[in-house]
């Protein structure tokens, strides 16, 4: 009996999964998956808000690995809001306000990021509200610990703070700057 059930295994057999010894034939061509940011953009829930008698600007930004999955990231974030300027034509002229946030150390970035919407909000103070009545444009560029940079910007819409967050007109496409 015990003959007959191992000669009915035999055929199917057993098969090795993968290569049998380390670092194979084709070792040399594998490269380990870097998971770093390659891409960011202004997440459409951006807008301006009312906090108490000031208004703030709540910027919201994503970072998305060559997968294309959000991700977090370490680095430095500088914001930059301009006039809006002509649609399709990228900033231009000196920034209204410009505001440096990190990103770098572990407490910083628990501080900004929210794990519901995988973005880091950032809660940046305008000492002017009737700038919010004017189309705007907000730029945003990381800096990373390494040499590569990244920038994204989108037009806020004018409004009132406190009104229901206006839809952002679309950003241009997320890409890598050069290296300064």
């Amino acid at each position: 009996m015990v003959l007959v059930l191992g000669l009915a295994l035999l055929p199917t057999g057993c098969a090795w999964k993968g290569d049998a010894s380390p670092g194979g034939a084709d070792a040399a061509d594998r490269v380990a998956w870097q998971i770093k940011p390659v891409a960011m953009r202004i997440y459409p829930s951006t807008r301006f808000a009312r906090e108490g008698a000031s208004t703030a600007l709540e910027a919201r930004i994503e970072f998305v690995d060559d997968a294309g999955d959000p991700l977090k990231a370490a680095g430095d974030l500088r914001l930059e809001l301009f006039p809006a300027g002509r649609p399709g034509e990228p900033a231009a002229g000196k920034p209204l306000y410009t505001w440096d946030a990190s990103i770098l150390t572990r407490q910083e970035n628990q501080d900004h990021y929210d794990p519901a919407t995988r973005t880091y909000l950032l809660r940046l103070k305008l000492d002017d509200p009737g700038l919010t009545r004017q189309p705007l444009r907000l730029r945003v560029m990381f800096i990373p610990q390494s040499p590569d940079r990244l920038q994204a910007d989108t037009v806020l819409e004018a409004g009132r703070p406190g009104d229901a967050a206006p839809s952002p007109a679309p950003a241009s496409a997320p890409h890598t700057a050069p290296p300064r």
